[in-house]
């Protein structure tokens, strides 16, 4: 992970000392993003150990982001900004409801991420590789369902992570490319929610809900695929 933080201290030295020249392309990058796995700790803060360790998992899900990629191209290098947006649910037994209570856990995120990148030899006038990595800001807040009824979604929460990445590029014209790249994150955050109501009614049972903040945390830190096209100015 060392090796991957130099080379993007690197592409940013070079972005100081280049610039000014002009000598370097600016990229829109729009793209999909399908993501593999993340986890939701439901307990985080429980003093009790096993269930502060539970965790349940949120998979295979897709998102949608937006690049502004700068290339060097006396270097073969680049550097990047990018704002993601991710949402997922999935059935999930939260531990601080009641017994037998339906629920759906999940959340709501928005990656902003810094990334430095390398074009390696192999690659041609119109087949690249490349590899690089960064880190982020991640925003993110919980989305909880529980008999149906919606918990108030609170303020976004802040957490930071770093990133790898490996990718492949086609240069279809002079301005126009297609990208495909695998991405792993190493993301956490906190989030929390606060049902809306004190009761729901459940196989016309009157349940009574918790009216505390619910507070879990986020694991985003399984492999990505991002497929995008890059539109050269």
């Amino acid at each position: 992970m060392r090796s991957v933080i130099w080379r993007l201290a690197c592409v940013i030295v070079a972005a100081g000392t280049t610039a000014h020249a002009g000598e370097g392309r600016l990229s829109l990058i729009p793209r999909g993003i399908f993501t593999t796995v993340s986890e939701v700790f439901p307990s985080p803060t429980s003093p009790d150990l096993i269930k502060r360790g539970r965790s349940y998992s949120v998979e295979n899900f897709f998102g949608a982001g937006l690049e502004i990629r700068w290339t060097f191209t006396d270097l073969d290098l680049a550097a990047g900004i990018s704002a993601d947006y991710l949402r997922s649910t999935a059935p999930a037994p939260v531990p601080d409801l009641p017994a037998g209570l339906s629920a759906e856990d999940g959340f709501e995120a928005i990656p902003v991420e810094l990334t430095g990148l390398f074009t390696l030899p192999l690659s041609g006038e119109r087949f690249s590789v490349f590899l690089g990595g960064g880190a982020g800001l991640y925003l993110g807040r919980r989305i909880l369902l529980v008999g149906g009824v919606e918990a108030e979604r609170l303020n976004f929460q802040t957490g930071f992570g770093i990133h790898v990445l490996g990718g492949v590029g086609y240069r279809l014209t002079d301005w126009l490319s297609i990208t495909a790249e695998m991405k792993f994150r190493d993301v956490q955050f906190d989030a929390a929610a606060r049902l809306p109501a004190s009761a729901v009614t459940s196989d016309g049972r009157i349940i009574m809900l918790p009216r505390d903040t619910i507070v879990s945390r986020v694991h985003i830190d399984g492999m990505l695929v991002q497929v995008g096209t890059a539109f050269t100015l």
